[in-house]
């Protein structure tokens, strides 16, 4: 029997994998779908049993939305706060990780694994000490209080990926190049980068996707005017009733863009992902 007969699949199991792909998909996608559906429900339509699948839809949870809050004010802030950060993150600990992966740093594993191990934690963890740390700055509800607190959040995951990527590009490219004269700065900006450039896309989608939707650090160390998105949810939460409604609206305009942004960069992921899989 060739190989090539060997490799096909009989038509049972692929029927069957195509079910199970689409249980998976419907199990993951089924809340999205559920959370932009209620967002255009009347009020008294939310809470229906059995639920009603077809209904005359509603924009009155959106404009009850930018009526109780700023949300452009909000948008604005989560644009500009996750954008730096991303920028400066994926900077840093992309020189980071290419001095752990080519320099003879005495202690680099353990200073490597200290930095990942600064991810094990869950962020609440640290929402006391950098409220203190703030409260004493002055950068409490502050566009640059929050891009500090991303910044350190996402440079653990930079450099463990970045660090991921380089050591899969061998390093007698840089060598030879040495050679011929270049500098070590140069080598960096006309290989190392040029040859990691979707790795580094990989790295910087996610961080961005992560501080897009972080809440913690958003709810605890902002009051108003440096508020991002997902932090506005709570105020539609009272103690006695829930807007679901419009918690659905305005989750919606938060988790849409991510999906539009992921839909458009999922090339780069799927190059970056595969960085060093296979190595000479």
């Amino acid at each position: 029997m060739s190989t090539l007969q060997k490799e096909q699949k009989s038509p049972i199991r692929l029927i069957a994998e195509i079910l199970l792909m689409t249980l998976v998909a419907v199990f993951f996608l089924f809340p999205i779908y559920w959370i932009i559906v209620t967002s255009f429900k009347p009020t008294f339509k939310v809470f229906s049993m059995p639920p009603e699948w077809i209904f005359k839809p509603t924009f009155a949870a959106y404009l009850r939305v930018f009526k109780l809050t700023p949300f452009a004010d909000h948008v604005i802030n989560s644009v500009v706060i996750s954008v730096v950060a991303v920028v400066l993150s994926t900077i840093i600990g992309t020189l980071a990780a290419y001095g752990l992966t080519r320099f003879p740093i005495k202690g680099k594993k353990d200073l490597a694994f200290y930095m990942l191990s600064t991810r094990f934690a869950p962020p609440i963890g640290f929402v006391i000490p950098y409220y203190l740390i703030f409260s004493g700055t002055n950068l409490i509800d502050t566009r640059l209080g929050l891009i500090i607190v991303y910044i350190a959040f996402n440079l653990s995951f930079t450099v463990w990926m970045m660090k991921g990527i380089f050591e899969s590009i061998p390093v007698e490219y840089e060598e030879a190049a040495m050679v011929d004269g270049m500098k070590r700065f140069q080598v960096l900006r006309s290989i190392v980068i040029r040859m990691s450039k979707s790795g580094i896309a990989a790295t910087a989608i996610f961080a961005m996707i992560v501080t897009w939707n972080e809440f913690v650090f958003a709810l605890n160390l902002t009051t108003l005017k440096a508020k991002t998105l997902p932090a506005v949810i709570p105020k539609f939460i009272a103690a006695t009733d829930i807007q679901w409604e419009v918690v659905s609206a305005a989750g919606t305009m938060i988790i849409v863009p991510m999906i539009i942004f992921s839909f458009f960069v999922q090339k780069y992921i799927i190059r970056g992902l595969t960085m060093g899989a296979v190595r000479g």
